[in-house]
């Protein structure tokens, strides 16, 4: 198991190296052992505490580090 504040960070450093990614690939480059359903629960706490932003709907959206003044 991996606590979340590290799964966290290793989703963020992820989209630091591979911006614009799906969560497929964030699951894919990650690890199959970690559920996406915990790797989507990240994503959301980072977009909440706006350190990164999504685009696009459905199977087409994207993830990606959120810049300075975006």
């Amino acid at each position: 198991t991996i606590e979340p504040h590290r799964l966290r960070e290793l989703v963020f450093e992820d989209l630091v190296t591979y911006p614009k990614s799906s969560i497929s690939d964030i699951c894919k480059r990650i690890g199959s052992e970690i559920s996406r359903y915990k790797i989507r629960q990240q994503l959301q706490s980072l977009m909440d505490s706006d350190r990164v932003i999504k685009e696009g709907a459905s199977s087409a959206t994207v993830y990606l580090v959120k810049k300075d003044g975006e």
